[in-house]
């Protein structure tokens, strides 16, 4: 069973909070080995070149090793455009993958300001939808190996294990 981060979820549950993410991390709790940890609803911050960058990370899954893996979770309804998948809320339409390459991205900066311009940091990403059925995903931003979509929900840990 995965270590959870933070461990104790039963507040998220009590409220109803993020209902479809907290049955993820469950799936995922139970069905990753102890070796693994889960953080979930993870926030960052960077500051660089008198701007701020920050956002949130649905999950980030690492490994003994020190291998981490971001999981963007997009629930419901999605597009399939020219150039990306893209996700439609109340105030607008959000690109997929422009979110997910500027976690990475600001993760990774954040690591180097930390740790010094030369150090890396073995992240990779999936990007989980487990309502839509991804049907000719055609971007040049995103790599379909790297989307686990309602046809493959119940094997998401399954992706994991091969991506850490």
């Amino acid at each position: 069973m995965a270590h959870l981060i933070p461990s104790d979820v039963t507040h998220y549950q009590r409220s109803g909070w993020h209902v479809p993410e907290l049955e993820t991390l469950n799936t995922l709790r139970a069905r990753l080995a102890a070796d693994y940890t889960v953080f979930h609803g993870v926030h960052w911050a960077r500051e660089g070149f008198g701007t701020a960058a920050f956002g949130e990370l649905d999950f980030v899954i690492v490994n003994a090793a020190g291998r981490g893996l971001i999981v963007e979770q997009k629930n419901g309804a999605l597009e399939e455009t020219a150039s990306d998948l893209v996700k439609r809320y109340p105030d607008g339409k959000k690109s997929v993958g422009e979110q997910v390459q500027r976690s990475l991205d600001g993760v990774r900066q954040k690591f180097k300001q930390i740790h010094g311009p030369g150090a890396s940091l073995d992240l990779d990403y999936l990007i989980y939808c487990p309502d839509y059925h991804v049907r000719t995903l055609n971007a040049a931003a995103l790599d379909r190996s790297r989307i686990v979509d309602a046809d493959q929900r119940d094997r998401l840990a399954e992706r994991i294990l091969t991506k850490t």
